[in-house]
């Protein structure tokens, strides 16, 4: 009978297939056994150790003993503490079989420095194959019969004689029991993961047991495992299994999975730290300060009226002094600070230790109306942002408005602010391992914040002013979801973080002839409260997801606002404003340069 060479080729590959697929099941079975040893070893011992204690030397049972009898061989009825010993005694055969896998025989030396192989007596635990011999803590505990490890009762038999010392270990001796197993698990976990990954092997693979093997090998941290499992879990992707099958080993797929998985905490860092946001707040707060110290400049009345006189200098009036009274209160409002236009541009710089600089920029147009104990005012704006690193850039164009307002009750003042803003967010995010992988994407972000203060003013001499107060803040942040577009792009779901702040500073004002005046405000800020969920996330068609637990740490920032302000002709000034929000990892700082028209 003749075959033909297509079946022959057929018959050949499914040979081949059987073949891999047989080894994936058998390095399979190794890692689930290793896990197994892994996670009891230590115990094992101790209850060996403990039920080796109650057993009778003198029993013909444990005198004729082997583990090689089957589990259930002693009647848990006629004799358990046998039944008891010989349950951990055929377990730690298979725990000893797994360690000396390759055959080679295993030493673990006492002082975890030093080989013990030429003295058995200086070992913690050893498997020697050239003697046939098993030993725990120096003494001879079992012997080889071929490759098979068989504990053996009786007085001139190892468990026999091991039985009479059986010295306690002290803890340490099992952390460096452990500590070598935990070893071996990384050794056989990288054959399972490396075996899984072949082309014919990977599809039907256990994806969950195969991202444990390789986060166990590579000693991946929690976020870098989750990465992965959503990863290795997306469903029906053709690209991505293509992807996988030709390119990537076990310890690729770990790189890629920290290398996405740091792309990926950078994007959510930002949802949650707001520094965009910081600096919108920051410089809106900037910009209405340097307005309401305007506004409150006590010499503002004697400023109108002096200008009201030398306009009026060369007019002559009836000698009637309501008359003049009159028309001289009149003119004199005119050069009162009633109603202004102003305007801003303002820059900030956020320093942020964990992640990417952020630089904005931008404009505020605003009017306020002075009345006779308060301030009411309104702005609108536009800023720009931008972060970048070698892995994420983001950018965004915020549009934000909002109102101030300053009451005066004697020598009191309370300050109200609320702003509202909408930001549309872009992100190109880079995989500098696999541009494949690359992805990018489109969001929006809402936010609103509110603060009121009360100061008290203290007149201290020389039109100078000292203003102590304190007030409270209120954010409210919130990140609409949203998938990116790419080969294998990623799906964010929405987050919200609001935060309640506490606020003690100290304001100092100098006021100086035609209007011009400067300030000066140490401070500190404290978060009292602040709320905010785990951000989830997930590749795209991933049965796996990705959760990030929030950082709800409050922090307590140190603060400075300072700026002048310019008088360039009766109706038109301009000013200059400085700030810094600090904390040990994060420093904001931002500024502003305006013009304001009074009319």
């Amino acid at each position: 009978m003749k075959i033909s060479k297509i079946a022959c080729s057929t018959l050949l590959g499914a040979i081949i297939a059987t073949g891999a697929f047989a080894d994936a099941n058998k390095e399979k079975q190794d890692y689930l056994t290793i896990k197994d040893v892994k996670d009891n070893i230590v115990k094992e011992v101790k209850a060996f150790k403990d039920s080796l204690k109650s057993v009778d030397a003198g029993s013909y049972l444990f005198k004729n003993y082997s583990s090689k009898f089957p589990k259930d061989f002693y009647d848990d009825k006629g004799n358990p503490s046998l039944k008891e010993l010989h349950s951990h005694a055929t377990k730690l055969t298979e725990y000893f079989d797994v360690i000396n896998k390759d055959k080679k025989g295993v030493f673990i030396p006492k002082n975890g420095k030093d080989t013990c192989k030429d003295n058995t007596n200086d070992c913690l635990f050893a498997i020697d194959v050239k003697k046939n011999e098993v030993y725990l803590d120096g003494e001879k505990i079992a012997e080889l019969e071929g490759n098979r490890i068989v504990f053996k009762g009786g007085d001139d038999k190892p468990l026999g004689k091991y039985k009479k010392t059986n010295k306690p270990l002290d803890e340490s001796s099992y952390l460096k029991l452990q500590d070598f197993i935990n070893k071996e698990v990384k050794k056989i976990a990288d054959k399972y993961a490396e075996e899984a990954l072949k082309k014919d092997n990977f599809k039907d693979a256990d994806k969950k047991l195969l991202t444990e093997a390789i986060v166990t090998a590579n000693e991946l941290n929690n976020n870098e495992a989750q990465t992965v499992s959503s990863l290795l879990n997306v469903k029906d992707d053709k690209k991505l299994s293509g992807i996988i099958e030709e390119d990537y080993d076990a310890e690729d797929i770990a790189m890629l999975g920290k290398v996405l998985n740091k792309s990926l905490e950078d994007i959510t860092s930002g949802f949650n730290n707001i520094d965009t946001i910081d600096a919108i707040i920051s410089n809106t707060g900037l910009a209405t300060n340097s307005r309401l110290a305007k506004l409150s400049n006590p010499l503002n009345d004697d400023l109108a009226l002096a200008y009201a006189i030398k306009n009026l200098s060369d007019n002559k009036f009836a000698d009637n002094a309501d008359t003049l009274s009159s028309v001289v209160k009149e003119y004199t409002n005119r050069f009162n600070y009633d109603s202004n236009l102003w305007g801003n541009i303002m820059g900030g710089k956020a320093k942020l230790k964990s992640q990417a600089n952020t630089n904005t920029y931008g404009f505020m147009l605003g009017y306020d109306k002075a009345f006779d104990n308060m301030i009411i005012g309104g702005y609108a704006g536009y800023t720009n942002a931008k972060s970048s690193s070698n892995t994420l850039t983001t950018k965004s164009d915020n549009y934000h408005f909002g109102a101030y307002t300053r009451m005066y009750i004697d020598q009191n003042e309370i300050d109200a602010k609320v702003s509202y803003g909408k930001g549309k967010n872009k992100l190109d995010r880079k995989v500098t391992t696999n541009p494949d992988f690359d992805a990018n994407g489109k969001y929006n972000t809402k936010f609103f914040d509110a603060s009121i203060d009360y100061g008290h003013i203290f007149d201290t001499n020389n039109n100078s002013f000292m203003k102590p107060m304190i007030g409270l803040e209120y954010s409210h942040v919130s990140t609409k979801g949203f998938k990116e577009t790419g080969k294998v792009p990623v799906s964010f779901k929405g987050t919200t973080v609001k935060t309640l702040s506490a606020k003690a500073a100290v304001e100092f004002r100098k006021y100086i002839a035609n209007g011009n005046f400067l300030y000066i405000t140490p401070g500190i800020q404290k978060e009292l409260r602040k709320s905010m969920k785990d951000t989830e996330l997930a590749f795209v068609n991933s049965t796996e997801n990705i959760k990030y637990a929030s950082k709800k740490d409050k922090h307590t920032f140190f603060t400075l606002k300072t700026g002048a302000e310019m008088k360039l002709t009766d109706n038109l000034s301009t000013n200059i404003n400085f700030g810094v929000k600090a904390k040990s990892e994060s420093k904001y700082y931002n500024g502003t340069v305006g013009l304001s028209y009074k009319f």
